[in-house]
């Protein structure tokens, strides 16, 4: 299988703890891992039904149409980190992005980043049935990594690791760029750059109305409307070239 030369996270920040945690992914290189039950899919995981042999409470969990709580406290012990293989996707900044009030970061798969897997988006549901702790496990890994087809816009990758540890570590090298959503506040955008210790390719994103497109642009780029085309960004192009800007290039 051959995996994108970057990958893009999109990331909110509608409140202080997504601010934090931001910062902590361009400061102190690690980002947040969450757990199975903190993603946006009430049907997570469930694209495979495990089955096993049969447990005290496992009838009532059938009748009730309930997730079957031995196989929860499997899943509960999984960290998975979503990614997609596209920057400019409207309904991924619309739905994690807050509306283009948040950002995109651009990782090299050079590096850890490089365990990505793609997901893959199913018609239907499987069954599988195992007899084993480690079965289970093996499924639900792979149930991870598997959705229902209505999800396939969001061209999804991820990494799906069973850990206690909350953060996945990488290397400076790893982060390559952010594009910062338009309707980010400007307050805000000011305090990411301006706390930001290290140089990535800063961009923003503005609309194309008549390409009905979404583009890329250097942050302080503005549009004079003298008729000259808008210089936009090539984004991977610019990434894999490493042409990286002390951020303090903005703020002068």
């Amino acid at each position: 299988m051959t995996i994108p030369s970057i990958i893009y996270k999109y990331k909110q920040l509608s409140s202080t703890e997504d601010l934090v945690r931001l910062m902590n992914i361009l400061n102190h290189n690690r980002i947040y891992l969450p757990t199975y039950n903190q993603l946006n899919d009430p049907l997570e995981g469930q694209i495979i039904n495990i089955e096993t042999h049969g447990y005290a409470g496992c009838s009532m969990s059938l009748a009730a149409d309930e997730e079957d709580q031995y196989i929860k406290a499997h899943k509960d012990a999984f960290r998975i980190l979503s990614l997609s293989e596209e920057w400019n996707n409207p309904q991924l900044w619309a739905h994690y992005a807050g509306g283009y009030k948040g950002v995109c970061l651009c990782f090299s798969t050079q590096g850890v980043f490089g365990r990505i897997n793609k997901i893959e988006y199913c018609k239907k549901r499987e069954d599988e049935f195992t007899e084993t702790e480690g079965g289970i496990d093996r499924l639900i890994k792979k149930s991870f990594y598997k959705k229902a087809i209505g999800w396939s816009y969001e061209k999804e990758w991820r990494i799906v690791s069973k850990s206690t540890k909350e953060h996945l570590k990488f290397q400076e090298r790893d982060l390559l760029g952010i594009i910062i959503g338009h309707e980010l506040k400007k307050d805000v955008c000011d305090f990411i750059m301006e706390n930001t210790n290290r140089d990535l390719l800063w961009m923003k994103t503005v609309v194309g109305y008549r390409s009905f497109n979404i583009h890329a642009v250097r942050p302080n780029y503005k549009y004079d409307n003298n008729g000259v085309p808008i210089k936009t960004l090539d984004v991977e192009k610019a990434l894999l070239a490493g042409k990286y800007v002390p951020v303090n290039r903005y703020h002068r």
